[in-house]
């Protein structure tokens, strides 16, 4: 399909953890047990029913358990009555996916993932596009072989967020060291 690759690997049942960035320019990545990369889906390049099967082909057989952590966002006040209409569909059909697939899901706001990580260093005076240059550059940094572009940067991160999270924030490996 176009907009998402999955290399789901062939290892029996594992945990796979998945970040969801809502909104129509965020992503889906899903990462393993070891915190590798198994799939990342682009909602700009995607439509729901792809995102549906991204996430049903990351387990084909049923045999892994998931745990989803969804960027808790709203609207806000500089949209328009019919962005913000958009963006709440767009949240609702997110969560709706979770839901009809019986996947484990949170919400975390921006601020408690990304405290969580330590990437509290750009202040909101800095403005949004030195935000995501810090957070594409974190995101390349825990992961340095995957492209990671503005719209994948925060599902990249999120997914670690969740998987930290899932497994305790003391679990450590090679990435966690990077």
């Amino acid at each position: 399909m176009i907009g998402f690759t999955n290399g789901i690997k062939e290892k029996g049942e594992i945990m796979i953890y998945i970040g969801d960035d809502p909104g129509k320019t965020g992503a889906i990545v899903a990462l393993d047990d070891e915190g590798d990369v198994i799939g990342v889906c682009r909602k700009s390049k995607t439509t729901i029913q792809d995102r549906c099967e991204f996430l049903n082909g990351l387990d084909p057989d049923n045999s892994n358990d998931f745990y989803a952590v969804i960027e808790k966002v709203g609207a806000t006040p500089q949209m328009g009555t019919t962005s913000a209409f958009t963006f709440g569909l767009e949240f609702g059909f997110c969560t709706t996916i979770y839901v009809s697939l019986s996947i484990r899901h949170e919400f975390f706001t921006p601020q408690k993932w990304q405290q969580s990580l330590g990437l509290t260093s750009v202040k909101k005076s800095e403005g949004d596009t030195a935000k995501k240059r810090y957070l594409k550059e974190n995101a390349q940094r825990i992961f340095p072989h995957e492209k990671i572009v503005n719209d994948t940067a925060d599902a990249y991160l999120i997914a670690w967020f969740a998987r930290r999270s899932f497994m305790g924030a003391n679990t450590t490996n090679q990435k966690e060291n990077a």
